[in-house]
């Protein structure tokens, strides 16, 4: 009779083991559950990776931190916007990573070129691309100061669009491209001056 029992004890103590798991126990399931167990939501932590065969979260690959990055010809003194960036990358140790090779590579090429170049860069939290309610638009031109004899745009960027989750998180970049564009200006102590202007736009699309 106890040769039985045991089997059966073991059989009916399964399901709840199953249970304890969102859906089917595979593989996947059991990985799911332990990367979710220390979640403060739970289930939505669950239903994110669920939807998703090879566990990419869908909210991780919606976040993103942008590198935006502008060089400044001239070194300590400005002259002139150049090798302007956008890059999206997974999250903010990715971008000052990323950044830092900016920074070598601009310094080597100070080392090997007439002109010394200075890198300004800023770490945005955005969304990728078809996702958030908001977008950054940001311009930016080298123009002649209103004292010299000619105070045209002496040259120009095309708009860079950089989406947003909602408009809060696009006020906190938006400030952050202006802070880049004052640190920028107070290089600007012979004719030329950068301009910035920057805008957070509700759209969808």
């Amino acid at each position: 009779m106890k040769r039985f029992l045991i089997p059966l004890l073991a059989a009916l103590a399964l399901p709840s083991t199953v249970q304890a798991l969102p859906y089917e126990v595979n593989n996947n399931s059991r990985d799911i559950h332990r990367r979710c167990t220390s979640s403060i939501d739970y289930q939505k932590c669950i239903n994110s990776y669920s939807q998703n065969e090879d566990l990419t979260n869908t909210n991780a690959r919606r976040n993103k931190t942008y590198l935006f990055s502008v060089a400044n010809t001239g070194g300590d003194v400005h002259s002139g916007l150049n090798g302007r960036n956008i890059i999206p990358t997974n999250n903010l140790r990715h971008c000052q990573s990323l950044a830092r090779k900016q920074e070598q590579f601009f310094s080597e090429a100070s080392s090997n070129m007439t002109k010394n170049f200075t890198l300004f860069y800023k770490c945005i939290k955005g969304v990728s691309e078809g996702n958030g309610n908001y977008k950054l638009y940001i311009f930016a031109q080298n123009v002649w100061k209103p004292n010299t004899t000619d105070s045209q745009a002496a040259n120009a960027f095309h708009i860079n669009i950089i989406p947003m989750k909602n408009f809060s998180q696009c006020s906190v970049a938006k400030f952050q491209i202006d802070n880049l564009a004052t640190q920028m200006q107070a290089k600007a102590t012979e004719d030329l001056y950068p301009e910035f202007y920057t805008k957070c736009i509700k759209s969808l699309y």
